[in-house]
């Protein structure tokens, strides 16, 4: 059965064996499938559910005037299913760490960079936003045991900071325009002084 926002069923079917199921002309909303098979040996019912999302066809309008987007993982399927969806901006915070600190300089003499996935980002027809986050392990940090943050930047290494915001912003300047300076700066006791200098460097 497909139900609707409402628990109305619109749609039902039943299935003798295995099959594969096309649902389409659903009007754009979201709905419940609910399967209730039966086991032949105990006639005993199992249900189970999936939830879908229908859609309208999005506009195709250019990027520098639609600013809709989210975080969509490199894996094929996720980016062609957000394009679809009409995303067109893609927030690497949590999804694609290769602009993160820990990943672009995972040891002091060490630089790493990865082309590959922004460039597969980019032909699925996203615009990218940067993070610029974290801090490598081998870099002291201000206080023992705290999380890995820029709030952790101390005065002697905010040349350091700078050193991997300056690298990182030259090598993907031809896949990423904008850039953000890390992540939800008042969760992690950074002062609105110390977020300010992480600009300044």
């Amino acid at each position: 059965r497909v139900l609707d926002e409402a628990g109305k069923t619109v749609r039902s079917l039943q299935l003798n064996q295995p099959a594969t199921v096309v649902l389409r002309n659903l009007q754009p909303g979201y709905y419940r499938l609910v399967t209730l098979p039966v086991q032949r040996t105990s006639r005993k019912r199992i249900e189970g559910e999936a939830f879908i999302a229908v859609v309208p066809p999005m506009p195709n309008v250019s990027l520098d005037k639609w600013h809709f987007g989210t975080h969509v993982s490199a894996r094929p399927d996720s980016l062609a299913a957000g394009h679809k969806l009409g995303w067109r901006w893609n927030r690497l915070h949590d999804v694609a760490h290769f602009t993160k600190w820990p990943a672009v300089q995972p040891e002091r003499e060490r630089w790493r960079f990865d082309d590959e996935t922004p460039a597969r980002m980019k032909a699925a027809g996203y615009e990218l936003l940067g993070s610029l986050d974290m801090l490598p392990a081998w870099l002291p940090k201000a206080s023992a045991g705290r999380e890995a943050n820029p709030a952790e930047l101390t005065e002697e290494t905010f040349g350091q900071w700078r050193e991997y915001c300056r690298r990182t912003a030259e090598h993907y300047k031809n896949s990423i325009t904008w850039w953000e300076i890390t992540n939800e700066p008042n969760l992690s006791g950074m002062s609105p002084e110390h977020y300010r200098s992480l600009y300044d460097e």
